[in-house]
């Protein structure tokens, strides 16, 4: 279903110049990352390492054109950060709401101070109201883990693609 879904959203933005089968690479990628990340994550025991919102930044990461090296790592931080503000805010405010406006009020001003604008480090913040208490203070160890690998898979894609298409426009 990713997949197709994807693979619609690439069909509609195709330049002129692409063939189709060119077309299939980004979704296909895609794909194969998040099944190796879903796979990975089950096989280890490591469910609440699948963060629905990661593999929102990580479709965004490996579609976007231009980031560098830099760019990942400060999204990575970010990420993080808002997992640590929302584990943080929920263990020490009893109230839900109020610990659900704190967290993303903090994840805010991360993002500000890291000049980010990442909308789903501020869901990242808000899934420890929602996540079994026992897995507590683990959570940003999940989030920062998945957040790397969504990151660098971006980075790698990013780097590929960039390399497929000078090759490319040299030949």
């Amino acid at each position: 279903l990713t997949t197709v879904v994807a693979w619609r959203t690439v069909r509609f933005e195709r330049k002129a110049d692409v063939e189709f089968p060119r077309a299939w690479r980004f979704p296909l990628g895609f794909a194969a990352a998040a099944t190796i990340w879903v796979a990975a994550a089950w096989g280890f025991g490591l469910r609440y390492a699948v963060i629905p919102p990661l593999m929102v930044f990580m479709y965004e990461s490996m579609a976007a054109s231009r980031k560098s090296l830099a760019d990942t790592f400060r999204e990575t931080a970010v990420l993080t950060a808002g997992a640590l503000m929302g584990t943080a805010a929920v263990l020490l405010i009893p109230k839900a709401a109020l610990a659900g406006v704190l967290a993303v009020a903090a994840t805010l001003v991360v993002m500000r101070l890291f000049r980010a604008a990442l909308p789903p480090a501020l869901a990242v913040s808000l899934l420890p109201l929602v996540i079994p208490p026992a897995l507590g203070g683990w959570f940003p160890l999940f989030a920062a883990g998945a957040a790397a690998a969504a990151s660098l898979a971006g980075w790698g894609a990013r780097r590929v693609r960039a390399r497929a298409l000078g090759e490319e426009r040299s030949a």
